[in-house]
């Protein structure tokens, strides 16, 4: 994809308006996200939405968190102790009607 090809255009409505038009990634799709009554305002919102995605683009990939499994698999393991206690809890509860 060339870089000279934005994501982010500007195209006229039907009802006089003006919408800034995210062609996606791949420049492939068309889906209007913003409506401006004027066209110098769409123009100037398409130039900002297209200067944060540059910025985020800019940006060094996160560096992957060894310890994230682990952590993940604590989370899930005192889930399952919670829930297995919780369950347990309602067993030991009479019932309404029950001795």
């Amino acid at each position: 994809m060339a870089t000279s090809d934005p994501r982010y255009v500007v195209e006229q409505g039907t009802d006089s308006s003006w919408l800034v038009v995210d062609r996606g990634v791949d420049r492939r799709g068309r889906r209007a996200i913003h409506r401006a009554q004027d066209e110098r305002a769409a123009r100037s919102e398409a130039e900002t939405l297209s200067g944060m995605e540059a910025a985020v683009d800019a940006l060094p990939e996160p560096e992957p968190d060894p310890d994230f499994d682990a952590m993940f698999a604590a989370a899930l393991g005192a889930g399952a102790t919670i829930d297995e206690t919780h369950n347990f809890d309602h067993l030991l509860q009479s019932r309404p009607g029950q001795r």
